[in-house]
């Protein structure tokens, strides 16, 4: 059995994902989609809009009422009531509605201008209901009615079995609609010896509960043994949006690095033969796949933020053995070349320039021409784009750094405790690695710290991070101690360097990524800043001397990258572009 599965495609390029599965010489039996952003995919039935909006129309004072329904950038819906006696013939759509505040919306939706009559407006819409005292009118804005999930389905053998996420409308589940797409919540799907069952949305028992889509820990709990009824017998393989509660479910952004997993999916799991759980919804904990007991747990979230990769799991089940391939899509969006952010990227596309790969065939002059942009922007895009595009490395200007020493520190996740810091003089060889073992130890590692640095004579010290991190947590510990601030050290970010004179095939700078692009082999892969402050807290629970050696061997990791990453510059070229292979030779 071989199953593709993806999740939260949110920013990610659709057509991307279809050409990638179509480019596939072994297709998947199965693609498993799990959960938000549903409506990306495809539109929604006409009749179902409709019948939905009209139940909502409420008439103002001013005798008008509206209704607009955004299913994505390019799909657009809206209805518009009046009541005919507030109407006069010449009166024009500002005129009208002089009291919304979301009137722009509204002259994109129906394609108009605002200063349009109503008689146009008319004329621009359909007549859902027309007589003595009512007319309402709909209007449809759609580039493309296709649904993506039909055409995905057409390079798979069963075809595509999706759900609906928290963050999604009920609505939604009509788009899991069409030739080989099917609703798992709804309906298990049955093939030879396996079954796959659904679970859509999120648990409502967790802090904090978010989104439209949420069943309480028994509903869950229910729902997956009916799915399961008359086939507890077959290998399971369960699509849930939610994780199982504490594995592979720690957020960020809202939960503070807890776990917002269902408890009811987790124990549905330990007391059933469930071979795979496909899910997502906790996007820092995205591709990425962990063995409970028999099963194997897959979080496939993609992330969402602008120019986020998206990841794709491709699963072979041979007997009891499960084999798991992660990908990473390589970039496609505008938005992912480094250095474009939103406002850019519409005013490129706006110019008729929609990828990559055509940002990369066009002469910067041209693009200059078409979209007046600085031409200092457009040069460095262009470069990225093509090294994007031929993955090719293009060095733009040496770096002068003499005698560099090197530091990186470990904190909690609110910044606002140092348990480790390392200092790395290459030139000297000194290695010095101040740990706190217990958690009242923070002032004195600090103060040993400033110590040190004071009496190697070291003014600058260098760190990379973007946000001149270890410069402003130190600073603010220290100061929070009342030591002697005179003995700290002048901070750079080596990010803000690299990042204007090194040109590379990534869309990102993070300190992991570059390092490990440049050929860096680092000791503990798994481990990075969110994961550290975790085993820190097991470390001080436990005492366990085994995870404190871990975690400072990731410390020194830290800044021994820094020194492979200026080695490796140093051997470079100024403008000559070179390959992977030919890098990794250096």
């Amino acid at each position: 059995m071989r199953i593709l599965a993806f999740s939260d495609w949110r920013v990610q390029s659709i057509d991307e994902i279809i050409n990638f599965v179509k480019s596939l010489d072994k297709k998947p039996d199965v693609i498993l989609y799990g959960g938000d952003d549903v409506n990306r995919f495809g539109s929604l039935p006409k009749d179902v809009i409709i019948e939905t909006a009209i139940k909502n129309l409420k008439f103002n004072s001013k005798g008008y009422c509206f209704l607009t329904i955004e299913v994505s950038d390019d799909n657009k819906f809206l209805l518009l009531g009046f009541k005919k006696g507030k109407l006069k013939a010449g009166n024009n759509l500002r005129e009208i509605l002089n009291e919304v505040e979301i009137i722009d919306l509204i002259v994109e939706a129906l394609g108009v201008n605002d200063g349009c009559e109503i008689k146009e407006i008319i004329n621009s819409c359909e007549i859902l209901q027309k007589d003595n005292n009512v007319l309402i009118l709909f209007s449809r804005r759609a580039k493309d009615n296709t649904n993506k999930f039909e055409e995905l389905a057409k390079y798979s053998k069963y075809g595509l079995f999706g759900i609906i996420g928290n963050d999604c409308s009920k609505l939604d589940k009509y788009i899991l609609k069409g030739k080989k797409v099917f609703d798992l919540h709804e309906k298990p799907q049955i093939i030879d010896d396996f079954i796959f069952i659904g679970q859509e949305g999120a648990s409502r028992d967790v802090e904090p509960a978010l989104g439209y889509v949420l069943y309480s820990e028994k509903e869950i709990e229910n729902h997956l043994i009916q799915q399961i009824k008359g086939n507890k017998n077959k290998k399971i393989v369960l699509l849930s949006h939610s994780p199982p509660r504490g594995i592979l479910d720690t957020a960020i952004r809202f939960s503070e690095g807890g776990s917002i997993g269902s408890s009811a999916i987790r124990k549905f799991i330990e007391n059933n033969e469930v071979i795979l759980n496909i899910c997502g919804h906790a996007h820092y904990m995205g591709g990425k796949f962990k063995k409970h007991g028999k099963c194997t747990v897959v979080n496939i979230a993609s992330h969402d933020d602008i120019g986020a990769t998206g990841k794709i799991a491709i699963i072979d089940i041979e007997k009891e053995k499960v084999n798991i391939e992660l990908i990473e899509l390589p970039p496609s969006n505008l938005k992912e070349i480094y250095g474009i952010g939103p406002v850019y990227s519409d005013v490129l596309e706006k110019a008729g320039i929609k990828s990559i790969k055509e940002f990369a065939s066009l002469d910067p002059e041209k693009i200059v021409n078409r979209t007046n942009l600085s031409p200092k922007f457009v040069y460095k895009w262009h470069l990225r784009a093509r090294s994007l595009i031929n993955k090719e490395i293009i060095l733009l200007k040496k770096i002068n750094i003499e005698n560099p020493v090197f530091v990186d520190i470990e904190t909690d996740l609110a910044q606002s405790f140092v348990w480790m810091i390392c200092v790395f003089d290459p030139n000297k060889d000194i290695f010095k690695q101040f740990t706190a073992y217990k958690k009242r130890e923070e002032k004195k590692i600090l103060k040993e710290f400033l110590d040190f640095v004071s009496a190697q004579k070291y003014r600058r010290l260098y760190c990379y991070s973007g946000t001149d991190f270890e410069k402003r947590v130190l600073l603010n510990r220290i100061m929070h101690y009342k030591l002697d601030k005179n003995k700290f050290p002048i901070f750079e970010d080596l990010l803000y360097t690299i990042r204007n004179i090194l040109i590379v095939p990534l869309t990102t700078y993070k300190l992991k990524e570059l390092g490990s692009f440049l050929g860096f082999i680092w000791r503990h892969p798994d481990i990075d800043g969110f994961d550290a402050p975790f085993l820190y807290t097991q470390f001080i629970q436990s005492k366990d001397r085994k995870i404190i050696r871990k975690l400072q061997e990731y410390n020194q990791d830290d800044v021994l990258v820094l020194w492979h990453i200026l080695q490796k510059i140093k051997k470079m070229k100024v403008g000559k572009s070179y390959s992977i292979s030919e890098l990794q030779r250096l």
